[in-house]
């Protein structure tokens, strides 16, 4: 970080062709920064300013600022990382991608395509399927009057069932914990340990099992929405443990979504709202039957 005490500097940038553009002059007071950069040297991947150079157009007085001086601070207040690298994604995503999306009609545009990669969240032995009947049919002789006697549907054990499911979700939980342990740098999972309870809200379309105020796990049927764009409601950090998610963006000129990009077993989505805390820039949600992870803002600033 520069911040300019007397005199004037001229910030550009260098087209291809040698020819230079100023973006802006920067007097006593003012300060140069590249927030991006910033961000690289805190995670570990420092970088140089690859488009943009400074230079006094007077004779200046410019105090020096390394970003190791802010990470001494850092170490010893997180909180104010936190804030630091909020304002540096609200700013992305409200300067540059709100700006390039809305003015530009940009959206698919926006997302750099990777080949897909599986992390090895499909590799879990559990086959997920959706949950079956509590109760199943059966066939009626009606020239029997036992079966005439019997009631038309009869009852699986719902001790046996229970066990069942919780033993398979139990498992598809320890997926997600090993999942965001892995992807966030977590030394182990303790973090994320909590109590744990079984409930199922909707046959057929969500089955949950929680992590009290930690991790919870959503078994979706095709089509079902996570996240919607402009929302602030299901804000969370999602890890797909199977299935695919459809990340989708409504098209400026048309009303209609656009699809940006899938995330399969092994990857996050929702990082960006969750470290902003803006609504949702994307529209969330299962192209097949998919099992996910959901790990939600309050915890995730923890």
């Amino acid at each position: 970080m520069y911040i300019v005490q007397s005199g004037r500097l001229r910030v550009y940038s260098t087209e291809a062709d040698g020819s230079t553009i100023t973006l802006k002059e920067v007097k006593g007071g003012e300060a140069i920064c590249s927030l991006l950069s910033f961000t690289d040297y805190l995670t570990g991947q420092p970088s140089v300013f690859k488009t943009v150079s400074a230079q006094a157009m007077e004779e200046s007085s410019v105090l020096q600022l390394p970003v190791s001086a802010f990470q001494d601070v850092f170490d010893k207040h997180p909180d104010a990382l936190v804030r630091a690298i909020q304002i540096i994604m609200v700013r992305l995503q409200r300067v540059t991608f709100l700006a390039l999306h809305q003015y530009l009609g940009l959206s698919a545009e926006l997302v750099k395509s990777f080949p897909a990669k599986h992390h090895g969240g499909s590799t879990s032995p559990i086959k997920l399927r959706m949950r079956e009947h509590a109760f199943v049919q059966k066939p009626i002789n009606v020239n029997d009057p036992m079966d005439c006697a019997t009631p038309p549907t009869t009852p699986l054990s719902e001790g046996k069932r229970r066990v069942k499911d919780e033993k398979d979700y139990q498992q598809l939980l320890q997926v997600g914990i090993d999942g965001f342990v892995k992807l966030l740098g977590l030394e182990d999972q303790s973090l994320l340990d909590g109590n744990t309870f079984f409930q199922v809200l909707e046959a057929f379309v969500v089955i949950k099992f929680f992590v009290i105020g930690h991790i919870e796990v959503r078994e979706l049927i095709p089509g079902t929405y996570i996240m919607k764009e402009d929302a602030m409601k299901d804000v969370a950090l999602v890890y797909v443990i199977s299935g695919t998610l459809c990340v989708s963006q409504r098209a400026a000129s048309k009303n209609e979504d656009v699809q940006m990009f899938l995330a399969h077993s092994g990857e996050l989505v929702g990082g960006l709202a969750v470290l902003t805390g803006e609504p949702s820039f994307f529209t969330v949600r299962s192209r097949h039957t998919t099992c996910v992870a959901m790990l939600s803002k309050s915890t995730f600033y923890s």
